[in-house]
């Protein structure tokens, strides 16, 4: 198998059946995923939807914001804070997904970008996103 640098199995195949690219015999898929190749954007696929509110558990600390990209390797939330509390003296982790209540808050001022390798899972937030030190 040829090695292009993603992991685009529509394109590898595409190479493996000719030598030379026909442009005029390309699909619509295979042609984005060209163009992707070309675009700098990452191709790796994420369950994630950019627009919405998460909290994030990693493997030593908890955030919660809005989804603004996602890369390869990072997640970069706005209106970003991290959550001081570990859940283990004021509540339970279902409790703060239900009711949104988190008693120890650290709002960051710009964005925070998370690496995906510790993130160890995550949640959609449905209440307002915590701007308050508290």
């Amino acid at each position: 198998m040829i090695n292009v640098g993603c992991d685009s199995s529509v394109f590898q195949t595409f190479l493996e059946r000719t030598n030379d690219i026909n442009i005029d015999e390309l699909t619509i898929k295979e042609a984005r995923e060209i163009a992707l190749l070309f675009s700098g954007k990452d191709v790796q696929s994420h369950s994630f939807e950019v627009g919405r509110n998460y909290i994030i558990r990693t493997l030593s600390y908890h955030y919660t914001g809005r989804l603004a990209a996602v890369t390869g390797s990072d997640i970069v939330l706005s209106d970003a804070a991290w959550v001081a509390d570990s859940f283990t003296h004021t509540g339970r982790w279902s409790e703060a997904l239900k009711t949104g209540t988190l008693s120890e808050v650290e709002p960051f001022p710009d964005a925070a970008i998370i690496n995906r390798s510790v993130i160890v899972d995550s949640s959609l937030w449905g209440h307002d996103l915590p701007r308050e030190t508290k």
